[in-house]
């Protein structure tokens, strides 16, 4: 994927561009420095986009039985950060091509469908080219062990495309449920012991306090 948005963005600059400006993808170095015109477009930092706000579920096709035949994952859009120099024999020359590079996203940061290649084309969101905050950029400067010089920081918006489960696992033909026989559980459908009926109790009546005579029992 990363290939292709280098062969696209290279796509829309051409246009603004001298013909015989090369164009290269590898970290600058300072040999660079007084060949042929050159734009150096090095991918330095990737972050995910912040206003993507698209679902995390996978979205799912059915056939005519109604058996799920595909699963696709969601699109999700990335922000890559490309540092921008310009190699010439002189710095007029160089500005020269920046001019140009500026130009080319300045009015119009959408890239024409006709520049999208590969994987770029099978995607539903717009690829959008800006110009991005400096940030970082002295840090890259030392750490390529370069001088600083005039650069410009493109941010290329763009999505991932989604990839297509098709080889998915066949749906059971029999579904069995099982019930809890552990010991004190009552299944489904077992029988269960009646609850024996309280017992009464029994009232013993005493007549009158004669003596000898028996009290009758009421149950």
């Amino acid at each position: 994927m990363l290939d292709d948005l280098g062969s696209s963005l290279g796509a829309v600059l051409r246009d603004r561009l001298p013909a015989d400006t090369m164009f290269r993808f590898d970290p600058p170095e300072q040999s660079w420095s007084g060949s042929e015109a050159t734009i150096g477009l090095f991918l330095h930092r990737v972050l995910a986009n912040s206003s993507d706000g698209s679902a995390a579920l996978w979205t799912e096709d059915r056939d005519a039985t109604g058996r799920v035949s595909r699963r696709t994952s969601p699109e999700r859009l990335y922000d890559f950060y490309y540092l921008v120099t310009a190699w010439g024999t002189g710095a007029d020359q160089e500005l020269a091509l920046l001019g140009g590079v500026l130009s080319a996203v300045a009015n119009d940061g959408l890239v024409p469908v006709t520049c999208l290649a590969g994987s770029l084309a099978e995607t539903r969101s717009p690829v959008t080219v800006t110009v991005g905050a400096p940030t970082g950029v002295p840090e890259i400067w030392a750490a390529l062990g370069l001088r600083p010089r005039t650069c410009l920081d493109l941010v290329v918006t763009a999505a991932v495309a989604p990839i297509a489960q098709t080889e998915l696992a066949p749906p059971p033909d029999v579904l069995e449920l099982g019930v809890d026989q552990r010991p004190g559980s009552a299944g489904l459908g077992s029988a269960r012991e009646p609850h024996p009926e309280p017992r009464r109790p029994t009232a013993r009546i005493t007549e009158g306090g004669r003596r000898g005579q028996s009290g009758s029992q009421v149950g």
